[in-house]
């Protein structure tokens, strides 16, 4: 019973880790577009 209610949380745990990289991955080359705007203000 303590093992079939700790079974659902494994794929929400999983779910969130790979839901995480795609986000990461796709906000990845935004974040770094942003950095070197907030460079090019600083410089500026």
């Amino acid at each position: 019973l303590a093992f079939y209610g700790v079974m659902p949380v494994i794929p929400l745990i999983v779910g969130q880790i790979v839901s995480k990289n795609i986000i990461g991955f796709i906000d990845n080359p935004w974040f770094v577009w942003y950095k070197r705007m907030l460079r090019k203000k600083v410089i500026s």
